[in-house]
């Protein structure tokens, strides 16, 4: 495989995991609220090839990391922007928005 052929596929098979529905999770109805998860996520990739006087060669290389940011809560009974919370995670702070939901 070139590297030209390399770097296509590596990008097509980015494009499927690089969605909306992977920075903005689905939905989950608790009834008076609904929750919308929100990640973020990176990555970097290379690709290379070459020619010397004892052959050829190509190589590739990718790193990448997702981390959950907030959660959009939406509250059913409150209308306008007042019905919209936005929490942040840091701090470890996950176990307790979530119980505070149940």
């Amino acid at each position: 495989m070139s590297s030209e052929q390399m770097l296509t596929e590596t990008a097509s098979q980015l494009r499927g995991f690089l969605s909306t529905d992977n920075v903005m999770g689905t939905p989950i109805d608790f009834g008076e609220k609904v929750v919308i998860p929100v990640a973020r996520f990176g990555f970097g990739f290379g690709t290379g090839g070459g020619q010397a006087k004892d052959g050829s060669g190509v190589g590739a290389g990718a790193g990448g990391g997702i981390e959950p940011v907030a959660l959009v809560i939406l509250h059913k009974d409150v209308k306008g922007p007042d019905g919209v919370q936005v929490k942040a995670l840091k701090n470890g702070l996950i176990p307790q928005i979530l119980s505070s939901l149940i």
